[in-house]
């Protein structure tokens, strides 16, 4: 494929969508500030900003999930084989999203966290 550039490239440099996806992915977005996404420096911060964006605006009642879901859900990368070792980073990645996202309401306990219904990190363009 030859791009508007002159350069090659090996798949189209577009995609065309059809009306159904495109309806369902503005019917269900994740409402994020891009300038977080970009200000965070971890990929498991962008992670948990992210997911707790997405479940907390969609839950209507307080959510647990448990240390072993979170290790499930964000693990498995950095070498953090050890859950205490997950959960000191885990809580330290979800301080910076914090600083980023003062409303998120989530509690940090012994057995996980809590999520509870949050206001949108932004509000949805109508």
């Amino acid at each position: 494929f030859w791009a508007d550039d002159g350069v090659t490239r090996t798949w189209p440099s577009h995609v065309m969508l059809t009306e159904a996806f495109f309806h369902a992915c503005i019917e269900h977005s994740v409402p994020v500030d891009t300038d977080v996404l970009h200000d965070l420096q971890s990929a498991r911060a962008i992670d948990i900003y992210t997911w707790a964006t997405w479940r907390c605006n969609a839950i209507r009642k307080p959510m647990p999930v448990s240390w072993d879901m979170l290790k499930e859900q964000f693990g498995g990368v950095d070498g953090f084989d050890r859950l205490r070792d997950f959960r000191a980073e885990f809580e330290v990645q979800l301080a910076n999203v914090r600083e980023k996202y003062p409303d998120l309401c989530a509690n940090v306990n012994d057995t996980g966290l809590v999520l509870f219904p949050s206001r949108p990190h932004i509000t949805r363009k109508e």
